[in-house]
């Protein structure tokens, strides 16, 4: 005598199984809490431990599996080798500092060759600017005598100089053809003192 499914029964049975699943999985999942136990080894990252220096081991102060703390001295080193290391950059830096101080005594060295070199050659400057200034001045002693030498020449009056051979104005040497050359008789030459 089943009864043929109205649509209202269909719906009903099936909200009925859907709390049905939502009840069991609650149950699972809030009621039926326990906690798990299980056995065995717990294994983690392994920690390498690695000296600031390096050299052979004198005497291990720990032992494998021993709980250690930051800071623990764990073992020793032989002290040879890492005094022989200290020894080493002692002397290497003593030789630095033998560098610096024979570096520092160069350069007073050469600050001082440099300064003598810059006073000797402030001494050449002063002098070669002396030389110029005297042949300024020979030069300027040059130009008046030729003038004078050359106003006598041109109003007829000529200076004892003019008159020897081989002398002209200014002193310097005159050749024949020379505006200059003008041979006066002997007697008219000065006669020595």
């Amino acid at each position: 005598m089943n009864k043929p499914a109205t649509p209202r029964r269909k719906r009903l049975a099936l909200a009925a199984g859907a709390l049905v699943v939502v009840a069991a999985a609650l149950y699972l999942a809030i009621g039926h809490r326990r906690n798990l136990v299980l056995t065995g080894v717990v294994t983690t990252d392994d920690v390498i431990v690695s000296p600031e220096i390096t050299g052979r081991l004198e005497q291990l102060l720990v032992r494998e599996g021993d709980v250690v703390k930051a800071g623990q001295l764990l073992g020793t080193i032989q002290s040879g080798e890492w005094k022989a290391d200290l020894a080493f950059a002692e002397n290497s830096e003593h030789q630095a500092a033998s560098g610096v101080v024979q570096g520092a005594a160069d350069l007073a060295y050469q600050k001082t060759l440099t300064e003598s070199q810059i006073t000797q050659a402030e001494a050449n400057l002063a002098a070669a600017q002396a030389q110029v200034a005297v042949a300024e001045s020979d030069f300027e002693n040059a130009q008046l005598n030729f003038k004078r030498e050359d106003e006598l020449y041109r109003s007829g009056t000529d200076s004892v100089q003019a008159g020897q051979p081989g002398r002209g104005p200014a002193g310097g040497w005159i050749q024949p053809g020379n505006r200059h050359w003008r041979r006066k008789p002997r007697s008219t030459w000065p006669r020595p003192t």
